[in-house]
């Protein structure tokens, strides 16, 4: 189904990655939702937007050229929704995927490293401390700072910086994001919403399980991410997992705990007692 874009950000068609251009979509149309509708706090996942920009055809030179111009253009649309105080992180983890064990970790592939990569190179190009959130500007309403996360998983490190830069705010998020593993912000912010690149839709954390897993019936956590994994970063645990996904999701799992979930899972798809013990690992 074709996209139908907002006047005011039809003509970027050509200008913007098709991936950024469905979140800007979203922003210009939510700018005249009421005030208490309306997020306080961005997290923008700066390989989100180093991924929708990556054309193998193009020279790196071209591809952070085209990131400049999503990040401005982003920037602009932030600051059109934005009435009111608004705080935006851009983040970056370009070393994220050393922290999956290797039993866990998809291949690498020559695009995976560009992407990662081409984040460490617009990081430094901020020249921004670990672990550390840096204003790297404000304009009108709007905050921005930068966060280079390294040597750990980026939701902790993100709910660590809203901590230094004002723990009295009551935080209303919204994340652009294509790792799953960032939306475990969902427990310390259960009204997180993530914006899709490509299609810009709101997604609830009600959603992600269908959006990681593409199914309705498995709820995302811990316990379901290792053991189904994802397109990008973590393959599943269990094997043939469209099976595992068809078989899953009639197991009325949505209102159980993550471990009556891990019970359920491992006793109807697993045989080997010792194989629970691989789920511990950190995320």
């Amino acid at each position: 189904m074709e996209m139908v874009y907002d006047a005011r950000v039809q003509q970027l068609e050509e200008t913007v990655s098709y991936g950024t251009l469905g979140v800007l979509n979203t922003l210009v149309q939510r700018s005249d939702d009421p005030q208490h509708d309306k997020a306080n706090l961005f997290f923008i996942n700066i390989a989100t937007i180093v991924r929708n920009c990556y054309d193998p055809k193009l020279n790196d030179t071209k591809i952070l050229d085209q990131i400049g111009v999503d990040i401005e253009h982003l920037r602009h649309c932030i600051e059109l929704y934005s009435k009111g105080p608004t705080f935006c992180i851009f983040y970056f983890n370009p070393t994220m995927r050393q922290l999956i064990p290797d039993f866990s970790s998809r291949r690498s592939t020559p695009s995976r490293v560009t992407v990662d990569r081409l984040t460490g190179v617009v990081a430094e190009s901020e020249h921004i401390l670990p672990n550390t959130p840096t204003i790297i500007g404000k304009i009108g309403a709007v905050t921005y700072y930068g966060l280079l996360v390294v040597k750990e998983f980026s939701h902790y490190e993100l709910i660590v910086a809203l901590r230094k830069i004002d723990s009295s705010v009551h935080w209303k998020p919204i994340i652009c994001t294509h790792c799953p593993a960032d939306l475990f912000l969902m427990e310390k912010f259960p009204g997180i919403r993530l914006i899709e690149s490509h299609t810009g839709r709101i997604i609830l954390p009600s959603g992600f399980g269908r959006k990681v897993f593409k199914c309705d019936g498995i709820p995302f956590n811990r316990t379901t991410y290792k053991l189904l994994g994802d397109k990008e970063f973590l393959k599943p645990m269990l094997k043939n997992r469209t099976a595992v996904v068809n078989k899953a999701q009639l197991l009325n799992l949505r209102l159980r705990t993550e471990k009556e979930i891990k019970q359920i899972l491992l006793s109807t798809f697993v045989s080997d007692p010792m194989f629970s013990k691989l789920l511990n690992w950190r995320i």
